[in-house]
């Protein structure tokens, strides 16, 4: 797993730490602005190492974690510094290969077998909601090679036949896209029915197209 600083804000004592989608890229959060926290981005789930040394002086962290980044977070939680504020999980299931709590597994790795350029394009086009969505919000798809993709996923895989007993995390809300065609609204309401903050909005699967600040994600978890 990487993990990188995309801002600073000069004397910030809290900073929030987003946990992105498979395949992605910080091109999905490039135009997100931000007045009041340095952003760290965790991306590429290929190996669930990773040291968060970097962030643990902060006097409170603010975690966001969107569709396969929510699994991650769970997978990586004792890692984490004891300073978490809040946590939000969008668009996204702790069973992420699941036939009624994630996606499914005849998709799931119907995907690893046929992911190509081609395919890709079409997954994208699905992620975003429609082809106009797609073409409007191409600039912030991911810009890593599908080949790397495709080997990222393989290890999510298998990572996830492997440790089937996760120790939930404890969010404090929960996002739902009506609109998702990737982990599909009612898998995700499966999985968070007895959550009591549960937030169910008409966004696609990605869900930051319209989204112009952190603050606005943050809200979410209030």
């Amino acid at each position: 797993m990487n993990i990188e600083q995309i801002h600073t804000i000069q004397g910030a004592t809290e900073c929030l730490l987003f946990f992105n989608g498979w395949g992605m890229d910080t091109n999905a959060i490039q135009h997100i602005t931000n007045r009041n926290y340095d952003i760290f981005a965790c991306n590429n789930y290929t190996d669930l190492t990773v040291d968060f040394s970097i962030i643990e002086n902060y006097s409170k962290v603010h975690i966001v974690a969107w569709s396969m980044g929510v699994w991650a977070c769970m997978n990586v939680q004792s890692k984490l510094p004891k300073t978490i504020a809040s946590s939000i999980a969008i668009n996204g299931t702790e069973l992420p290969m699941h036939d009624t709590m994630g996606i499914p597994s005849t998709i799931f790795k119907g995907t690893i077998e046929a992911w190509n350029d081609n395919t890709r394009t079409k997954f994208n086009i699905r992620m975003c909601g429609s082809r106009e969505e797609w073409i409007q919000y191409k600039p912030y798809m991911s810009k890593r090679i599908s080949t790397e993709q495709k080997e990222e996923l393989e290890e999510i895989h298998s990572h996830i036949l492997l440790n089937k007993n996760s120790t939930p995390f404890n969010w404090t809300s929960v996002v739902i896209g009506e609109r998702d065609l990737i982990f599909t609204a009612e898998n995700q309401k499966n999985y968070w029915q007895s959550h009591i903050k549960r937030f169910i909005l008409p966004i696609p699967h990605y869900p930051f197209g319209n989204i112009t600040t952190w603050d606005e994600i943050l809200n979410w978890a209030k």
